[in-house]
């Protein structure tokens, strides 16, 4: 479905802000000027705007960022950003999605910066998502560095790392943050892929109960005016998704699985 969510792009905005600019002109020419200077203003501000989240966003580039609902297209293709709705159609599959979340913060011996991913620090009194106060870099396979925006956040980062499950304790050098990866076991890196396994089972299971439930939705269409061949493309269609979203959680799986039991 066509994304309405139009406005969260503020190239979109501005372009809106000019079309009500020559309306309201055409509309009262007499007031022309005075739209135009208003128009003028809020185009300024909406550059100023769109010009600091660039910068802001502009170390995450590529990365990937969790939503409920699929409304920040607009905005994640302006800031070269990936969005991922932990529901599709209206349908929540929570436990599908949120389980690729999971496979993301699982540690694998190596610098993982998305094991940073549920962390919120104290900014001024709000709980604020790590990746927005600083920027997370990978100086060397074992070491996640955190630069944070201001170094009076230092205290509240190491704070946050060290009350976390994380298990690794912080060190800085009064500038920067940084986490050492100390190496897994054989043992523990065995242990890390039947929990990953454990996860992929859960999150099929999630995406097959969508099956069953949107198959029950569909024999209560047999009772309509929709035709048998139009109930049968959907049930078609059902299974054909399933079988994507399945076979992505075990590619998934046995990357992760891959990934962990590398030495």
């Amino acid at each position: 479905a066509m994304d309405p969510h139009v406005w969260l792009d503020l190239g979109n905005i501005a372009k809106m802000a000019e079309c009500i600019r020559d309306e309201f002109a055409a509309l009262d020419p007499a007031g022309r000027k005075t739209y135009e200077k208003n128009c003028s203003a809020l185009l300024e501000k909406i550059h100023e705007a769109d010009e600091e989240i660039k910068k802001k966003l502009a170390p995450f580039k590529g990365r990937e960022f969790f939503v409920y609902h699929a409304a920040f297209g607009y905005f994640a293709h302006r800031y070269h950003l990936k969005q991922t709705a932990v529901e599709l159609g209206g349908r929540e599959i929570a436990p599908a999605r949120l389980a690729v979340a999971d496979f993301m913060t699982i540690r694998a011996g190596r610098a993982n910066p998305h094991v940073l991913d549920k962390l919120a620090v104290d900014y001024y009194g709000v709980m604020t998502p790590l990746q927005q106060v600083g920027n997370i870099t990978v100086p060397e396979a074992r070491i996640i560095q955190i630069a944070p925006w201001e170094k009076s956040l230092i205290k509240a980062i190491e704070k946050a790392i060290l009350a976390s499950d994380i298990g690794i304790t912080p060190s800085n050098d009064g500038s920067v943050i940084r986490l050492v990866f100390p190496e897994l076991t054989e043992e523990r890196r065995k242990d890390i892929v039947k929990d990953v396994r454990k996860k992929g089972e859960d999150a099929k299971v999630a995406v097959r109960n969508i099956r069953r439930d949107g198959n029950d939705a569909l024999k209560k269409l047999a009772k309509t005016e929709i035709s048998e061949d139009e109930i049968k493309s959907m049930e078609d269609e059902l299974q054909k998704l399933t079988d994507k979203y399945v076979k992505n959680i075990g590619d998934l799986v046995e990357e992760k699985s891959k990934e962990v039991l590398t030495v």
